[in-house]
């Protein structure tokens, strides 16, 4: 492992952890040290970040496994001057690779954690981490549904909108600036938007008939998503602005649940035109409808991987729904959750390596986050409510 800066030549040394079922890196943090109160919830947040990110194996510090760590984590709070001083090191007795000084007042202790969490997974790997994303959802007490957000640790859970009425299928802006929902406050489904940080929003699609489950385009600049106004279900898209409204698709089935292809030139969506609900894909333009499921009698809710190389949906299986994943490469479909509840509403991580999803697992429907794999399930947010359709926020760019 070379120093700071020869990224490259570090994401050599350590390539094999980018995928799912390699090694994973031995990596040790020690106590943070500096005011007791604001290292703990530093340490305890950069531990959880490291713990759940996919790359690494834990090493508890000074325990006999120690000398297996390739790597080790330390820190210093210094209350007085609102920062923490994080400390990436080669071990054992290795060179330094990031000494970075990172303040605490403009995004608090557990905002400054993230960032050292994720430079620690950056030069350790040579991938951007997660750890300052957030993930909204929709809770609902059978009366109503809200939405929520909640960091990808399932730390900071805050209800974003509340309105009296059911709030469903919210999806995060490319740029993360925005957030699309499907609204009944009017009486029939129409799509909104938000601002991602609060603040005021207004109808993007308000119609004669139902129009809902909202996505958008890679580059944000169109929304692909469902709509009744001429009678039927079908597929529109337009412009963010809400100008040049096309109609995609033309069939007496109903077409629903929009993805866009990373690469924007193509959307994957669900039809039961062949008489059971099975996943299609077609061109922007609506040209070239082609099917891509045909095992399972009812295929519902395809996402696409920011890679574009799979597709994971719900498909109902024995004992319930269940989460598969549609390999684009072979065409071969894999199940990644059986015999633990339905499992539905899966939605990727932006580096395509998590998948969060909703599951009755416990009897209420709640949010777990898993490796792309299948492993690594872990609980997002408890909490009173059932809650469903997840949409992963992008990356921050700074």
């Amino acid at each position: 492992m070379l120093l700071p800066g020869t990224v490259l030549a570090q994401t050599e040394v350590w390539l094999g952890v980018t995928k799912l079922r390699a090694a994973r890196i031995p990596i040790g943090v020690r106590s943070f040290g500096g005011d007791p109160s604001l290292a703990a919830t530093l340490e305890e947040t950069v531990v959880r970040d490291l713990s759940i990110a996919g790359f690494f194996e834990m090493i508890p510090w000074n325990s006999d496994d120690t000398l297996r760590a390739r790597a080790v984590v330390s820190g210093t709070a210094d209350a007085g001057k609102g920062s923490l001083e994080g400390l990436l090191d080669q071990a054992p007795g290795g060179r330094r690779i990031v000494a970075r000084r990172y303040g605490i007042e403009s995004e608090g202790p557990r905002g400054a954690a993230h960032r050292f969490s994720d430079d620690v997974i950056y030069h350790l790997t040579g991938e951007r981490g997660l750890s300052r994303t957030r993930i909204v959802f929709s809770r609902t007490d059978g009366r109503v549904a809200d939405l929520y957000t909640v960091d990808w640790d399932g730390a900071n859970l805050r209800r974003f909108l509340g309105n009296g009425s059911l709030n469903i299928t919210p999806r995060w802006s490319p740029d993360g600036g925005k957030i699309l929902y499907t609204s009944y406050i009017r009486g029939e489904p129409d799509i909104y938007w938000m601002d991602a940080g609060g603040g005021a929003g207004g109808p993007v699609v308000q119609s004669l008939g139902m129009s809902s489950a909202p996505a958008w385009s890679p580059d944000g600049k169109r929304i692909a998503f469902m709509m009744s106004r001429d009678g039927n279900s079908e597929i529109y898209v337009m412009n963010r602005d809400g100008k040049g409204l096309r109609r995609l698709t033309y069939h007496d089935g109903i077409d629903t649940s929009p993805s866009w292809a990373p690469n924007g030139r193509q959307i994957v969506f669900v039809s039961d035109r062949s008489g059971r609900p099975q996943i299609y894909r077609m061109n922007d333009d609506g040209s070239d409808v082609t099917r891509l499921t045909y095992s399972g009698g009812y295929n519902a809710s395809p996402k696409w991987s920011p890679l574009g190389d799979r597709i994971v949906y719900v498909s109902r299986e024995e004992g319930g729904f269940q989460i598969r994943v549609l390999d684009m490469t072979d065409q071969e479909s894999y199940l990644l959750t059986l015999g633990s509840g339905s499992n539905e509403d899966p939605e990727w991580s932006p580096d395509g390596r998590h998948i969060v999803f909703s599951s009755s697992r416990t009897g209420k429907r709640k949010l777990y986050v898993m490796l792309a794999d299948g492993s690594d399930v872990r609980l997002l947010a408890s909490g009173d409510g059932e809650d469903y359709s997840p949409s992963w926020s992008p990356r921050p760019r700074n």
